[in-house]
């Protein structure tokens, strides 16, 4: 049988598909898909019933045949949100919805009967003379299809170009429907897992976490909501879990438009819950036109079932961690693990927690660091495309163990593996530093900036990382963003703009900026403004460092000594604190080299010393 469909004829007897003549190159299994829907006469056929009939015998996700529908769509030249060709009934199947002609093939074309001939013959026709006719009316028939398809494929083609291409997208908080309110960690969490998922597509710019939280509640058109993150469409929708089910209900926006392009519903059992995630991923994905590459699909298409006590560990265990409650966190994933030890992202989760929880370590590498590490390489072992086990493991290397070709090594593998993690993108930016590659850390940090634009400490890190680049003006600008972005986080900005005005030659605006940092009125505050009036900055400093040795000793309190002591010119003090800062693997030397507030110590013999026990020297 041969189907005429628009400008295309497929032969089904010879198993092709051609246009104009030409042979349309199609897997054959989407030949075969595309044979079945044919057949239907405009029917809907389900996905099921697709995957039966072309992959009988054969195990495979639904993900396969979303992408053989993909690749149809592109070689008939089909626009899914307004299709010609191939309509999606989502959840269930797909409908053929452009008019077919059969006919049979090698039959003699049909002679119709010719109206002009009968008016100028009173006898029957000739048999030459009605053969005649009927091939001159076929043949203007068929000018006549081959001109209404090249119109209506200028009109296609003219439409696809006015709507853009999706490019990025922002998922907003999944709203809750659990009948128990103290669910709504599990909402959150579903948000984060579907955020995580798409962000393994390359081709996706997948906005993170932390801004998108912030939208939560907002009333804001999803328009609005698109233009402040700067993505093309908004992913929203409902989480709800019951007993051992969970359902999601998303929907897929065009910010710049606001119009629905996708609705789907989806129910699974608690234990299958990561199978349900990547296929909402994929369906998302084929719904922005991504063409997923073989890879990509393979760690989409991938399933594992999982405790459910164990998921709601992982859950919680991220929720607390996205606090920055790091031991609630550290807590909660000891026990997802404990419960499925086979799951690899609780895994990479409890070393992210410990790994957080060992900036605040008296003794970072015999506690947390060492057991951050195990969890991180167990977490690749079961599963060595963990882009964030990765991360962990890089971020290891460059804080603690200044190893800075490991270092590098594990975190390009974490961006490659997880291009939409702002986290990942915001640590290499910050090993490029230390090693002194300030213009491509400035890029990687536009990059977390571009992937979490709401993200104050994605802001005040870019600040950080302008310091360090001695591009000081820059960096109070966006220093100064983030202080407005959370004003009651004085405490992470402020150092930096003290240290900022010291390096510009604002010595009084340095002083003024550290000033900020003890609440007044109080005895502390009292005694360095004294300090200040009596003796200027020198006595200034001196007495921040002799209030700094009276509090408890803390991770980076010898560091933050030698910085005091480095403004004021007393090399023998900052030496000595700097040394201390190396015995006790305070994870701030290694910013020895990159700090420039260390400048003028730069000639001393005992700079390059120290240089080379943390594997800076050149």
């Amino acid at each position: 049988m041969v189907y005429l469909l628009d400008n295309f004829v497929l032969d089904e007897d010879n198993f092709t598909l051609t246009q104009e003549g030409r042979r349309v190159a199609l897997e054959p299994k989407s030949l075969r898909v595309l044979i079945l829907l044919v057949r239907a006469k405009g029917k809907l056929v389900s996905k099921n019933a697709l995957l039966e009939e072309v992959w009988s015998g054969t195990f495979v996700e639904e993900t396969t045949l979303t992408r053989a529908i993909a690749l149809l769509r592109k070689q008939l030249g089909d626009d899914r949100r307004n299709p010609r060709f191939i309509e999606t009934v989502p959840t269930i199947g797909y409908r053929f919805m452009a008019q077919v002609v059969e006919r049979v093939a090698h039959d003699a074309i049909p002679v119709a009967p010719v109206a002009v001939a009968e008016i100028e013959n009173s006898g029957p026709p000739a048999p030459e003379q009605s053969t005649k006719a009927a091939w001159r009316l076929w043949i203007w028939i068929g000018s006549t299809v081959l001109a209404l398809a090249l119109i209506a494929s200028v009109g296609m083609e003219w439409h696809r170009r006015q709507t853009p291409k999706i490019h990025s997208v922002a998922v907003m908080p999944l709203r809750n429907l659990s009948s128990d309110p103290n669910m709504e960690y599990f909402a959150e969490g579903m948000t984060d897992e579907l955020i995580t998922e798409l962000g393994m597509i390359p081709e996706l710019r997948v906005v993170s976490h932390t801004s998108v939280i912030l939208e939560k509640g907002n009333r804001d058109s999803l328009s609005q909501i698109a233009r402040r993150l700067g993505v093309d469409a908004i992913v929203e929708g409902s989480a709800v879990r019951e007993n051992d089910k969970i359902r999601l209900d998303i929907r897929l926006i065009d910010g710049r438009s606001d119009r629905q392009l996708w609705a789907g519903r989806f129910e699974d059992a608690t234990a299958d819950v990561l199978a349900l995630q990547k296929h909402v991923a994929m369906e998302i994905a084929a719904h922005t036109e991504v063409l997923l590459t073989p890879p990509t699909q393979a760690r989409l298409g991938g399933t594992q079932r999982i405790d459910p006590a164990a998921y709601d560990g992982y859950l919680q265990g991220r929720y607390l961690l996205n606090k920055r409650d790091s031991d609630g966190a550290v807590l909660m994933l000891r026990h997802a693990v404990a419960l499925d030890p086979a799951y690899a992202r609780a895994w990479a989760g409890l070393a992210a927690a410990l790994a957080d929880s060992a900036m605040e370590s008296p003794d970072p590498l015999s506690g947390p660091v060492r057991e951050a590490s195990a969890a991180a390489k167990h977490a690749i072992e079961l599963d060595p495309q963990n882009g964030e086990a990765w991360s962990v493991l890089g971020t290891i290397a460059y804080c603690w163990e200044w190893d800075w070709k490991t270092a590098d090594h594990d975190l390009q593998r974490a961006i490659a593996l997880s291009p939409s993690d702002s986290m990942i993108e915001l640590h290499y930016a910050t090993y490029l530093s230390l090693i002194g590659h300030h213009d491509d850390a400035v890029s990687h940090m536009k990059r977390a900036l571009d992937l979490d634009p709401l993200s104050f400490f994605n802001m005040r890190h870019m600040g950080s990382v302008l310091y360090w680049a001695r591009r000081y003006d820059e960096a109070l600008e966006y220093l100064r963003r983030a202080r407005e972005m959370e004003p009651e986080l004085s405490g992470f900005t402020e150092p930096w703009v003290s240290s900022t005005y010291e390096m510009k030659g604002w010595l009084d605006e340095a002083v003024q900026a550290d000033l900020r940092l003890t609440p007044a009125p109080s005895a502390w505050r009292d005694r360095l403004e004294k300090a200040y009036r009596s003796g200027g900055r020198i006595a200034y400093w001196e007495t921040r460092a002799k209030m700094l040795r009276s509090f408890p000793y803390g991770p980076s309190t010898s560091w933050d000594l030698a910085t005091y002591y480095a403004r004021i010119g007393k090399s023998d003090e900052a030496f000595d604190s700097l040394n201390h800062a190396l015995n006790d693997r305070c994870f701030l030397m290694g910013a020895l080299k990159a700090d420039p507030i260390f400048d003028r110590l730069r000639k001393d013999s005992r700079y390059e010393n120290l240089l080379k026990k943390v594997h800076l020297s050149e």
